[in-house]
Protein backbone atom coordinates (compact mmCIF):
# COMPACT_ATOMS: atom_id res chain seq x y z
CA UNK A 1 0.00 0.00 0.00
CA UNK A 2 1.67 3.51 -0.76
CA UNK A 3 2.27 5.84 2.49
CA UNK A 4 0.97 9.30 2.11
CA UNK A 5 2.25 10.99 5.40
CA UNK A 6 2.61 8.34 7.41
CA UNK A 7 -1.24 7.71 7.62
CA UNK A 8 -1.32 4.38 5.81
CA UNK A 9 0.01 1.07 6.96
CA UNK A 10 -0.22 -2.46 4.66
CA UNK A 11 -2.51 -5.19 5.69
CA UNK A 12 -3.17 -8.80 4.76
CA UNK A 13 -6.91 -9.70 4.51
CA UNK A 14 -7.65 -13.23 3.58
CA UNK A 15 -9.57 -13.63 0.14
CA UNK A 16 -9.91 -15.81 -2.43
CA UNK A 17 -8.37 -15.68 -5.33
CA UNK A 18 -11.03 -14.60 -7.86
CA UNK A 19 -11.84 -11.53 -5.45
CA UNK A 20 -8.43 -10.55 -5.43
CA UNK A 21 -7.75 -10.70 -8.87
CA UNK A 22 -11.20 -8.40 -9.63
CA UNK A 23 -10.18 -6.10 -6.66
CA UNK A 24 -6.34 -5.90 -8.60
CA UNK A 25 -8.10 -5.31 -11.86
CA UNK A 26 -10.67 -3.08 -10.89
CA UNK A 27 -7.99 -0.93 -8.72
CA UNK A 28 -5.75 -0.92 -12.12
CA UNK A 29 -8.78 0.75 -14.05
CA UNK A 30 -9.08 3.47 -11.64
CA UNK A 31 -5.62 3.89 -11.19
CA UNK A 32 -5.18 3.88 -7.54
CA UNK A 33 -4.23 1.33 -5.00
CA UNK A 34 -6.20 -1.99 -3.81
CA UNK A 35 -6.66 -0.54 -0.59
CA UNK A 36 -7.84 2.85 -1.99
CA UNK A 37 -10.20 0.56 -3.68
CA UNK A 38 -11.15 -1.08 -0.53
CA UNK A 39 -11.09 2.82 1.29
CA UNK A 40 -13.44 3.94 -0.97
CA UNK A 41 -16.17 0.29 -1.09
CA UNK A 42 -16.02 0.95 2.85
CA UNK A 43 -17.05 4.24 2.68
CA UNK A 44 -19.93 3.09 -0.32
CA UNK A 45 -20.90 0.79 2.37
CA UNK A 46 -21.43 3.27 4.98
CA UNK A 47 -23.15 5.66 3.09
CA UNK A 48 -25.62 2.39 2.10
CA UNK A 49 -26.34 1.91 5.80
CA UNK A 50 -26.88 5.38 6.80
CA UNK A 51 -29.65 5.58 3.40
CA UNK A 52 -31.12 2.42 5.07
CA UNK A 53 -32.13 4.17 8.35
CA UNK A 54 -33.24 7.32 6.70
CA UNK A 55 -35.45 4.93 4.40
CA UNK A 56 -36.27 2.59 7.50
CA UNK A 57 -36.86 5.98 9.43
CA UNK A 58 -34.53 5.10 12.65
CA UNK A 59 -33.28 8.07 14.14
CA UNK A 60 -30.67 10.47 12.33
CA UNK A 61 -27.75 9.78 15.45
CA UNK A 62 -28.48 6.08 15.54
CA UNK A 63 -25.23 4.46 16.12
CA UNK A 64 -26.05 1.15 17.08
CA UNK A 65 -23.51 -1.87 16.29
CA UNK A 66 -26.23 -4.55 16.12
CA UNK A 67 -28.38 -2.70 13.98
CA UNK A 68 -25.52 -1.75 12.00
CA UNK A 69 -24.73 -5.08 11.54
CA UNK A 70 -28.70 -6.25 10.49
CA UNK A 71 -28.60 -3.26 7.96
CA UNK A 72 -25.55 -4.46 6.58
CA UNK A 73 -26.74 -8.28 6.40
CA UNK A 74 -29.90 -6.68 4.94
CA UNK A 75 -27.80 -4.77 2.01
CA UNK A 76 -25.75 -8.20 1.23
CA UNK A 77 -29.54 -9.75 1.07
CA UNK A 78 -30.60 -7.00 -0.75
CA UNK A 79 -27.87 -7.37 -3.28
CA UNK A 80 -27.89 -11.10 -3.39
CA UNK A 81 -31.87 -11.94 -3.93
CA UNK A 82 -33.06 -8.32 -5.87
CA UNK A 83 -35.50 -7.67 -3.16
CA UNK A 84 -38.05 -5.39 -3.75
CA UNK A 85 -38.73 -1.45 -2.74
CA UNK A 86 -41.50 -3.26 -0.96
CA UNK A 87 -39.57 -5.74 0.96
CA UNK A 88 -36.82 -3.50 2.00
CA UNK A 89 -39.43 -1.55 3.48
CA UNK A 90 -41.05 -4.75 5.19
CA UNK A 91 -37.72 -5.88 6.48
CA UNK A 92 -36.75 -2.25 7.62
CA UNK A 93 -40.26 -2.07 9.66
CA UNK A 94 -39.53 -5.15 10.91
CA UNK A 95 -36.00 -4.23 12.84
CA UNK A 96 -37.08 -1.04 13.46
CA UNK A 97 -39.47 -2.43 15.90
CA UNK A 98 -37.10 -5.00 17.17
CA UNK A 99 -34.80 -1.92 17.94
CA UNK A 100 -37.07 0.59 18.96
CA UNK A 101 -38.27 -2.59 21.88
CA UNK A 102 -34.90 -2.87 22.76
CA UNK A 103 -34.54 0.61 23.55
CA UNK A 104 -37.41 1.14 25.54
CA UNK A 105 -37.01 0.56 29.16
CA UNK A 106 -40.02 0.73 31.12
CA UNK A 107 -39.76 2.31 35.00
CA UNK A 108 -40.95 -0.31 36.95
CA UNK A 109 -42.38 0.59 40.48
CA UNK A 110 -43.82 -1.44 43.26
CA UNK A 111 -47.14 -1.19 44.64
CA UNK A 112 -47.58 -0.03 48.48
CA UNK A 113 -45.12 3.12 47.88
CA UNK A 114 -42.34 1.79 47.83
CA UNK A 115 -40.56 3.05 44.15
Amino acid sequence: MKKKDGASKSFQIKMGPDAHGLLKQRAQQLQITIGELIQNLLASMEKRVEGLKQTGGFEESVRNDALDARLIRLMMLIDKTGLTDDEVKNKLAVLKEEFQYKRYQPDITIGNGNH
